[in-house]
């Protein structure tokens, strides 16, 4: 590899979608086994601590960060 940088990517999300919609979509497998409630309780609580940073006038951002990389192949 001969390049690699990681880069902020805030995504704001469709109306009336909010961080709870993509945990749901994109974050399953630490709620494997657990309990609904409880799953539903954790994902509450997470909106409710992030509403002040990611949410403003009702529209969510998602705060990404991405990576890129460039590799060469080199022919041994």
């Amino acid at each position: 590899m001969d390049y690699a940088i990681l880069f902020d990517r805030p995504t704001p999300q469709p109306q009336g979608r909010s961080v709870a919609d993509w945990i749901r979509m994109f974050i399953q497998q630490p709620f494997d086994g657990m309990d609904e409630e409880m799953k539903a309780r954790i994902i509450q609580e997470t909106e409710e601590a992030l509403a002040p940073e990611l949410c403003q006038d009702g529209i969510w951002t998602i705060d990404y960060v991405r990576i890129r990389l460039r590799a060469v192949k080199i022919d041994i």
